[in-house]
């Protein structure tokens, strides 16, 4: 019990006591020497997504559009993540399989319970009328995945397309 109290009082003590400011002597960099702010690292590109679409909202293309032709996101402008993107008629993405990112934005309600390929995934709604499918396989960046579906898409069409997706 006296080591207890004894132990008290010093944190009471060190609480209490004025702070003490040291400053370390001034330091001069030589003319000759430059300061370059550190290389950005490259984040290497995610591989494509082990997985096939197999139940595709109406209308929905089955055969994926180039990434690079339609207008990028906050979700698939990510550096560093592998992108499959349908456009629709119109030339605007309708459905996006992204690997290497979870949704970059949260969740503005309610989200539920899907299966991916016999993995647990969050099925909710994110900003502007998007639909968002998100799971992961491991902690690993290039394991995390999302799936987007675009207005008009609904939360149904998320719902039919994550549990359609089968793992390659």
């Amino acid at each position: 019990m006296r080591t207890v109290i004894a132990m008290a009082m010093v944190l009471a003590a060190c609480g209490t006591a004025a702070p003490t400011v040291t400053s370390a002597p001034p330091t001069t960099i030589p003319p000759s020497t430059t300061m370059r702010p550190a290389a950005v690292e490259q984040l290497p590109l995610c591989q494509t997504a082990p997985y096939v679409l197999t139940d595709l909202p109406e209308g929905f293309d089955a055969a994926a559009t180039d990434p690079n032709a339609v207008e990028r996101d906050v979700h698939t402008s990510v550096p560093g993540t592998w992108s499959a993107v349908w456009a629709g008629s119109a030339g605007a993405p309708v459905m996006a399989l992204i690997r290497g990112t979870l949704p970059a934005e949260n969740w503005v309600g309610t989200t539920e319970r899907v299966l991916v390929a016999g993995r647990q995934a969050a099925l909710g709604p994110l900003p502007d009328g998007v639909w968002g499918v998100a799971w992961f396989e491991s902690e690993a960046r290039c394991d995390l995945y999302t799936l987007l579906i675009y207005p008009p898409g609904t939360r149904d069409d998320a719902r039919r397309v994550a549990e359609s997706i089968e793992r390659r």
